[in-house]
């Protein structure tokens, strides 16, 4: 896969960024995999629960999200 150099210079900038970083809320990368052709990936620790797009597309969360975050759109 192609990766241009736009977005692997972002990447790398968001990775470098997370590597500096601490905060209850987040994970902890554990660190950055890239072969030249293919497409980075980070490593984080596994998720017993799931990732967190699978959480939110929950329809109890989701709503229970616009209930109490009102500036939510949570038309769909």
């Amino acid at each position: 896969m192609d990766v241009d150099t736009k977005g692997l210079e972002d990447f790398l900038r968001e990775a470098t960024f997370l590597s500096h970083d601490s905060h209850v809320n987040l994970l902890v990368m554990i660190g950055v995999v890239w072969r030249t052709g293919d497409r980075p990936s980070v490593i984080l620790p596994y998720m017993e629960k799931g990732d967190l797009l699978t959480l939110v597309k929950k329809e109890d969360l989701v709503s229970c999200l616009c209930c109490r975050t009102p500036s939510l759109d949570c038309s769909y």
